[in-house]
């Protein structure tokens, strides 16, 4: 339903968000769809597009403005949501998840490398950079082991 929300041609930015809260009923998991989503489709993309490596970390900013390199598997929505994208890549692939995708960084990326005539085979790319979802909140995500070397 997020995706069908975000992917939706000529939604505004603001409607996207009230939406997706309305849907999601908590505000911070609806941030974390309206950034990851598009992260997640953009990366099953662009894995088709040629032999990428790809980063198993990402970046969020803690509460003092500090960057944190934080591990994929602490965010369940990547997780889940990059199987569930991977399926829908073979089986159902949308114009909405098209339009999801494009909105994501790894996108944007991969677009500029192509469009200068170059190729993406070899390319390793950077994870995403979240401003609006606290590093904070990925503590209670990660398991005991990783908690202890944070």
């Amino acid at each position: 339903a997020a995706i069908e929300i975000i992917g939706e041609e000529g939604i505004s930015d603001d409607d996207i968000e009230a939406r997706v809260l309305e849907l999601a009923t908590d505000s911070m998991l609806a941030r974390r769809l309206i950034d990851w989503l598009p992260e997640i489709l953009g990366a099953v993309a662009v894995a088709h597009m040629g032999r990428v490596n790809f980063m198993n970390t990402f970046s969020a900013k803690t509460k003092k403005g500090k960057w944190k390199s934080i591990p994929m598997q602490a965010e369940p929505i990547f997780m889940e949501g990059i199987k569930l994208a991977q399926d829908a890549w073979h089986q159902d692939w949308s114009e909405a998840h098209e339009r999801v995708a494009i909105r994501s960084a790894i996108m944007r990326s991969a677009s500029q490398v192509i469009d200068s005539g170059q190729s993406l085979n070899g390319v390793t790319t950077s994870g995403p950079a979240l401003i609006g979802i606290p590093a904070e909140i990925y503590r209670s995500e990660l398991s005991f082991l990783q908690r202890i070397f944070w």
